[in-house]
């Protein structure tokens, strides 16, 4: 009886052990500024999931900038065209236009973790690589440059937080 209970404990470890749970995926919240040939587009920019008609867009302001919010946890799902391998998700893309006239520009990654963001400028009036379509990643800039090392107050310059 003992036998048969370690063997029914150790069938059920190892069936525990290979059904492990996938860590979900997310979609980006993503940013960026569209552009045809550097100047501005006014138009709609959504993100599509393959398999589905299901979209997130978002629109341009008169700069071309443009946001999409991200997901929450995205379930696996058996995909028959355009499976990426990656515990079957959805394969997600950028694109332009009215849903019936849809022209993919960009596609979308997948984030491991919620508030993942993708910065992105796209320009319609440059070729498009294979691998990334219109769209780079936006060039990473500081908003401002903070000097943290320490200041010595000149004499002249008056009271201050440093005087006493």
């Amino acid at each position: 009886m003992m036998r048969l209970a370690l063997a029914i404990l150790s069938i059920a470890a190892l069936d525990a052990f290979a059904a492990q749970p996938v860590a979900p995926k997310y979609t980006p919240t993503i940013r960026g500024q569209l552009t045809n040939g550097g100047q501005p587009l006014a138009t709609n920019v959504c993100l599509r999931q393959s398999g589905s008609e299901i979209r997130s867009c978002g629109y341009t302001d008169f700069e071309g900038r443009f946001q999409i919010p991200g997901s929450g946890p995205l379930r696996t799902a058996p995909q028959t065209v355009e499976a990426n391998g990656d515990h079957d998700y959805p394969i997600y893309w950028l694109e332009v236009g009215r849903v019936e006239e849809a022209r993919k520009i960009a596609p979308i990654d997948l984030v491991d973790a919620t508030g993942g963001t993708v910065d992105l400028t796209c320009d319609l009036g440059r070729s498009a690589d294979n691998e990334r379509g219109f769209c780079r990643p936006a060039a990473a800039e500081p908003i401002a440059k903070i000097d943290s090392t320490p200041h010595r107050r000149h004499p002249h310059d008056g009271p201050g937080g440093g005087s006493k």
